[in-house]
């Protein structure tokens, strides 16, 4: 019975999830509205959402579902309008909370933003960071380094801005064991499985009917249009390799300008907050500064026990597993007061009560590590480097046009552009002509793939014009082999077919059989039936993927035990549920339904505070979308 539990249509929720809890959270109706003739899909404050940008969003999030559902979603799916809004919302939000987060001035630590990026294992090797495998990870997305590292610091001061509101949600014991009492409820439950593999050699398939299968479904047996082509990128990043820098000029601009090269004065500090939001009401101001006094005195009373006390009533979720450990940061890292008040204490001290804007905080100086000039050996590879992407940029910037003039005027071939300014031809594998949110960059890029697929590129094998994939990455591409759209012939997926309609087939008698099986347990007859040992099924499995299983177990009459259910499964096979007895879970059972009712309570506490905190951002930057422009934005 759990595998049938855990078998349950996972990409549908996928997308249910995606559109159902933006839409729950955020919203449509509060700020869709007439834009007029504005040019863009929607404004946030002062900040736009360009179609072009929309349009990205939209690939970018289809390919993380595409990804996450192992290629078996629906691309229908992705091209309905609940789809489109649900991401136009998250991108509305996104900025909001971006500008909040910049208001606020929250900001992020050299240390926090290495560390995220350290720790993404794409840019590993052998479990460590590789230079080498970040540039060409950012290379294939087409950004540069210092594009993803603000992007990253953004995220990161999101991250903390959120963390801070939703940790606020507080949820009473009483209503936890009211909940918890209801999701305890339990059934001991046997299972018979009817599986449809042993009908398979029963069945027997009409000829005419495989070929009615064929002939009604054309769209499962189509040939997209498709094109293999050889291309070429062009960026600063990559000329880099190929600059050469004096090293007098790598010495000098170190002697000129050593300034850049001094690491700052850095702090290690622990903290613990007690959360009370800027504009919280006065009473919630009130009774966080309370608590934060209660904790406050626990401390003083045993500063020994701070990463204890930290893990117990800190309510900052980044800091409160690792007891308040903020790490090293310099100045300019942390909201003013928090960092005038760390730069304030000594070694050891704690300090009294600081109040930021996210609440109260108490905190402790670990360790100071002094101002320093960084020797020149220490920095030289950093500075050269430096120096190759300067000289790189310059380049790209005057080879630019270079690289549109040849790749259109020697059109029948793109080693020429390649051997004038040093760069790779490469091969992709099949591409096909709709749905650029599934190829691999840079062919995400609608605009290449319609240069790709036009006539002239088809019919004459000539470069594509230069197209800009993401700023400053240029690429040609040129077509070496090409499939037309066309239907794959009946025989060659006959086979297939035959299976595929054997196995519906087989289910059918499967389920036939479990059917008549029921109605005869249910009347009183004995069947000769290989029950599974009794096993607890408790309500709490009503939230997740086996409800298909336990809804039909929970609305079973219990007035005569024991009772039957039946359910078809997904793989086919028909399920018979036997159910023995009922009651309330016990011991550790029910210590497990407790917690996790804690855990659903809180987090939708949380999730009502984080969407109160967004509508009243919405106040402070307007919101507007182009309800129009927004159906018609096609990527």
């Amino acid at each position: 019975m759990l595998d049938s539990i855990r078998n349950n249509r996972r990409v549908v929720q996928i997308i249910l999830v995606l559109v159902a809890l933006t839409l729950l959270l955020f919203g449509v109706e509060s700020y869709v509205s007439n834009m007029g003739s504005s040019n863009n899909v929607a404004s946030v404050g002062k900040w736009q959402v360009t179609p072009q940008e929309f349009d990205q969003a939209l690939r970018d999030q289809r390919d993380r579902l595409i990804q996450m559902s192992g290629g078996q979603v629906d691309p229908a799916m992705l091209e309905t309008p609940e789809f489109r809004q649900a991401v136009i919302d998250q991108i509305v939000n996104q900025r909001l909370l971006v500008q909040e987060a910049a208001r606020a001035r929250i900001l992020v630590s050299d240390q926090q933003l290495q560390k995220l990026i350290g720790n993404i294992s794409a840019f590993q090797e052998d479990g460590k960071f590789s230079q080498k495998n970040y540039e060409a990870a950012l290379n294939a997305r087409g950004m540069t380094p210092a594009v993803f590292e603000a992007r990253a610091r953004q995220d990161l001061a999101v991250q903390q801005l959120v963390g801070s509101v939703m940790s606020s949600g507080v949820v009473s014991n009483a209503l936890v064991d009211r909940w918890a009492e209801f999701q305890n409820e339990q059934r001991m439950v046997s299972e018979a499985v009817v599986v449809p593999q042993p009908y398979v050699t029963q069945v027997k398939l009409d000829a005419a009917a495989v070929r009615a299968y064929y002939d009604k479904n054309p769209s499962l047996f189509a040939r997209p249009e498709q094109a293999k082509v050889e291309y070429v990128v062009f960026s600063a990043e990559t000329l880099v390799d190929g600059i050469k820098v004096d090293p007098a000029d790598v010495k000098r601009q170190y002697d000129e300008h050593r300034d850049r090269y001094q690491v700052s004065e850095q702090r290690h500090a622990a903290h613990i907050l007690i959360t009370a939001p800027k504009g919280a009401p006065e009473a919630t101001a009130k009774a966080a500064r309370t608590k934060a006094e209660e904790v406050l005195k626990k401390v003083r009373a045993n500063p020994a026990d701070f990463a204890k006390l930290a893990a117990e009533f800190s309510q900052d979720p980044g800091s409160r597993e690792r007891g308040g450990d903020l790490g090293f940061f310099g100045r300019n890292a942390m909201v003013p007061a928090f960092e005038n008040a760390v730069f304030a204490l000594k070694k050891g001290q704690i300090s009294d009560l600081v109040q930021s804007d996210f609440g109260f905080h108490i905190i402790r100086l670990d360790d100071i590590k002094a101002g320093e000039q960084q020797a020149f050996d220490a920095v030289k590879a950093d500075i050269e480097l430096e120096l190759k992407k300067e000289k790189a940029a310059k380049k790209f910037t005057e080879s630019a046009e270079t690289f549109n003039n040849v790749v259109y005027e020697q059109a029948d071939s793109l080693k020429p552009v390649a051997e004038k300014l040093g760069l790779e031809v490469r091969a992709s594998d099949w591409l096909a002509k709709e749905g650029s949110a599934r190829q691999p960059m840079p062919f995400s890029n609608a605009k290449l793939l319609d240069a790709i697929f036009a006539a002239d590129s088809l019919k004459n094998k000539r470069n594509t014009a230069a197209v800009e994939v993401a700023p400053g990455y240029l690429v040609s591409a040129r077509v070496v082999d090409y499939h037309a759209a066309s239907q794959t012939p009946f025989e060659d997926v006959r086979a297939m077919i035959e299976q595929q309609l054997t196995r519906e087939e087989a289910a059918k008698m499967a389920a036939k059989e479990g059917e008549a099986k029921l109605a005869q347990l249910n009347s009183g007859a004995s069947v000769d039936v290989k029950w599974s040992e009794s096993r607890p099924v408790v309500r709490q499995m009503l939230q997740g993927q086996g409800a298909a299983v336990v809804g039909p177990i929970f609305r079973a009459p219990i007035g005569k035990l024991p009772t039957y259910v039946g359910v078809s499964l997904p793989d086919g096979s028909y399920g018979l549920y036997r159910i023995d007895s009922a009651g309330k879970a016990e011991g550790d059972a029910a210590a497990a339904v407790r917690q996790a009712a804690a855990q659903q309570l809180a987090s939708t506490a949380s999730t009502a505070d984080l969407a109160g905190y967004l509508g009243s951002l919405k106040a402070r930057y307007p919101v507007t979308v182009n309800q129009g422009l927004l159906n018609k934005a096609k990527n």
